[in-house]
C-alpha cells in the first residue's frame, strides 16, 4: 500500500510539472499586445485622446506600408511631449511618448559617443548595451553587434533622460526595467509585450523539464518496486 501511494505521489508530481511547463510554453509562444493595463494611466493624466504619431503625418501614396514597417510600434506613440510627472508612475502598458526638444545648451551630441563609451565606474553610469550580452555564435554576436551599435543601458530612468542630450542621433538609452530613452522620446517598458521575460521563461521551462524527467524516472522506479511487492504477495 505504501508504495501505491507513493507511485500515486509521483504521478501527481510529474502532471503538475508538466502541466507548469505547458502554461509557460504556451506563454512564451506569445502574448497579445494590449494597451487595455494602461487605460488607467492615460486617464490619470488626460491622456485617453491623444494624437497618435499615425494620426498626425501624411504619407505620399504608396509608401504606406514602408512607413508603417520603418516606423513599427512607434506609429502609435503618444504625440505629446512627456511631462516629469509621468515618469514618477510609468503605466502598465507600453506607450511611447515624445520628450520635449533640447535646448541648444544642453545638446551635446558633438562628443557624445566618446562621453558614453567610457567604461561604468559604478551604478548610474552609462555603458554599452551589447557588453551586457554574451554569445558564442558568430552570426548572432554580428548581429548584435550592428543592431545594438547605439544602444547604451542605465540603472534608472530617471538618469537615462539626464544624460539623453549626450547621446548621439539614432541611439538610445535603456534601463534595467526596459523602459528606453532616446535624444526626442521615451518608450515606457510593459510586461505585457510578448518578448518579455523570455530569458526567464526559457531558464524555468528547462529547470521544470529537468525536474519532469527526475520525476518520470521516479514513477519508472515506484512502478517496478509495485510490481515486485504485488508480484512477492501473489506467491
Amino acid at each position: 500500500r505504501q508504495a501505491r501511494q507513493a507511485l500515486d505521489d509521483a504521478r501527481r508530481e510529474l502532471h503538475r510539472l508538466e502541466a507548469e511547463t505547458a502554461a509557460l510554453t504556451k506563454l512564451q509562444a506569445g502574448v497579445q499586445k494590449s494597451e487595455s493595463q494602461g487605460a488607467a494611466w492615460l486617464a490619470r493624466f488626460g491622456l485617453e485622446s491623444a494624437v497618435r504619431l499615425w494620426q498626425g503625418i501624411r504619407v505620399e501614396d504608396g509608401w504606406e506600408t514602408a512607413v508603417e514597417a520603418a516606423l513599427g510600434e512607434a506609429m502609435a506613440a503618444l504625440a505629446v511631449e512627456a511631462e516629469a510627472e509621468w515618469t514618477q508612475t510609468p503605466p502598465e502598458a507600453r506607450f511611447e511618448l515624445l520628450l520635449p526638444a533640447l535646448s541648444g545648451a544642453e545638446s551635446t551630441e558633438a562628443g557624445a559617443t566618446s562621453a558614453l563609451t567610457a567604461p561604468p565606474a559604478g551604478e548610474g553610469d552609462l555603458h554599452l548595451l551589447a557588453d551586457l550580452i554574451h554569445t558564442e555564435n558568430p552570426l548572432i554576436a554580428r548581429f548584435l553587434a550592428d543592431r545594438l551599435a547605439l544602444a547604451y543601458a542605465t540603472d534608472t530612468l530617471q538618469h537615462a533622460l539626464q544624460r539623453r542630450a549626450q547621446l548621439p542621433s539614432g541611439s538610445f538609452i535603456t534601463t534595467r526595467d526596459g523602459h528606453r530613452v532616446s535624444r526626442d522620446s521615451l518608450i515606457f517598458n510593459a510586461p505585457e509585450k510578448g518578448h518579455q521575460g523570455l530569458i526567464a521563461r526559457a531558464r524555468e521551462i528547462e529547470r521544470l523539464q529537468g525536474e519532469s524527467d527526475l520525476a518520470q524516472a521516479s514513477v519508472e522506479e515506484i512502478v517496478q518496486e509495485v510490481q515486485q511487492a504485488e508480484a512477492v504477495q501473489q506467491t
